[in-house]
């Protein structure tokens, strides 16, 4: 963890000093976790209308690595995630009438998470996973309310216009869409060689509840994974 917002490091590394011929070391800018936590907050208000109060969430937050192996990146970041839910919880669950209370609550959260590039303070996903998404209903009953893909494709079209998250806009192409449960639908659009972003659209609020930028060729591997989702009624 970083101790100051801004702080500069001297990178001695080989690599970097290879690719730089004037210099045999490199100065890098990081932002801290405090500072990654400013910048989460003010992209909930940007894109999502939500003003997050940190000290009222219970707070997850880490510092990952480019070799991490769950990091699907490529980039270092910082992961800030704020909470409705307590996991400590988990760790104390002695009895299944414990677990089945603190599954209750677990089901009545709302997260809120954002993955912010290390050095230049980029979004690489932001989103907002309420576990009460559903409802109550029924697998068969979200299926009669499933969201289209072109009403989704309106939506994500009017979202990325509204909060300019792709200047070209004109350029962007509908790469697919990536079905994992009835509730939401996710819309994948190439905008520039290679770059895609992907956007999550609920199917009972219509609204936007998340987005992140990946590769194409992870997007398409999401979305062959997922292409027979309508018929199996799987996930993945």
């Amino acid at each position: 963890m970083f101790l100051a917002i801004g702080i500069l490091l001297i990178n001695h590394n080989a690599t970097i000093a290879k690719n730089n011929p004037i210099a045999s070391e490199s100065i890098i800018e990081y932002i801290n976790e405090e500072k990654a936590k400013e910048i989460a907050i003010s992209y909930f208000q940007k894109y999502f209308d939500i003003k997050i109060k940190a000290d009222d969430y219970f707070q997850y937050n880490r510092h990952i690595n480019i070799d991490n192996k769950h990091n699907k990146t490529g980039k270092e970041y910082w992961e800030i995630v704020f909470s409705t839910f307590d996991r400590s919880k988990l760790r104390d669950i002695k009895t299944q009438e414990e677990a089945d209370k603190i599954n209750e609550e677990r089901k009545k959260s709302v997260t809120y998470y954002a993955k912010i590039e290390i050095h230049d303070e980029q979004i690489l996903e932001i989103g907002i996973i309420d576990n009460n998404n559903a409802k109550g209903l029924t697998i068969e009953e979200l299926r009669e309310i499933e969201i289209s893909t072109e009403d989704a494709k309106k939506i994500t079209l009017e979202f990325i216009k509204a909060k300019e998250l792709i200047k070209e806009i004109e350029e962007l192409e509908f790469l697919g869409e990536i079905r994992i449960a009835p509730e939401s639908c996710y819309i994948a659009y190439e905008y520039k060689k290679d770059r895609v972003i992907i956007i999550r659209v609920d199917s009972l609020s219509q609204e936007i509840s998340c987005f992140r930028f990946t590769t194409k060729e992870q997007a398409e591997k999401a979305i062959e994974v997922n292409k027979n989702n309508d018929e199996d009624g799987g996930i993945g």
